[in-house]
């Protein structure tokens, strides 16, 4: 890849919120886990875990999404709350892809602050190596990755390992716009 591929695929990679229900082939989110991993980490921690939901993961997991939305918005036992869940499973249960990524957490607080940015790493490696093969990424934070249930789900002990995001995936429906403020505003030259 070239210096300039690199530096267009970076600048022009969007946060997608709109997929096509075709579903991503296994090697290319193979390829982007195996991408993620070579994230920076100080000492070489690998503080970052990922969890692919399978089918019945994913099943259970939209159930937990789709209560906590609807507890969010309305009255539990309440016709809008049951219109509102029904519309949280669906909206989950329709993006083609997902994985959810943890934290391995040290006892030491500065490694942990570390391993957060390592963690955040992977996370952009992952997202710019789905971009490259045509793949967009959403990364989710929210109530649903702060449950219990779902790491009971998982089988998570949550005084081990922290969920930082939810990444759902898939081929875009539509790419939004998006603006940064120009580098030179937020940049400070020091003698």
């Amino acid at each position: 890849m070239s210096e300039e591929t690199l530096l267009r695929l970076i600048i022009e990679r969007r946060t997608i919120y709109d997929f096509k229900p075709d579903p991503v082939p296994k090697p290319v989110l193979e390829r982007a886990l195996e991408t993620a991993v070579w994230a920076p980490n100080h000492g070489l921690t690998e503080p970052w875990r990922f969890h692919v939901p399978g089918e019945r993961t994913r099943a259970a997991l939209a159930q937990i999404y789709a209560r906590l939305r609807a507890d969010k918005r309305c009255e539990p036992g309440t016709d809008a709350w049951r219109q509102a869940h029904e519309k949280a499973l669906q909206r989950f249960l329709a993006v083609p892809g997902m994985v959810l990524v943890g934290q391995k957490l040290d006892e030491d607080p500065l490694r942990r602050e570390e391993d957060a940015a390592a963690v955040s790493c992977a996370i952009q490696n992952f997202q710019l190596a789905m971009w490259a093969q045509g793949v967009g990424v959403q990364w989710s934070t929210g109530p649903v990755i702060r449950a219990a249930e779902t790491f009971e789900l998982l089988g998570i002990d949550p005084s081990e390992q922290k969920l930082v995001a939810l990444l759902y995936f898939g081929y875009p429906a539509c790419i939004g716009r998006s603006r940064r403020t120009d580098w030179r505003e937020k940049t400070r030259w020091l003698d």
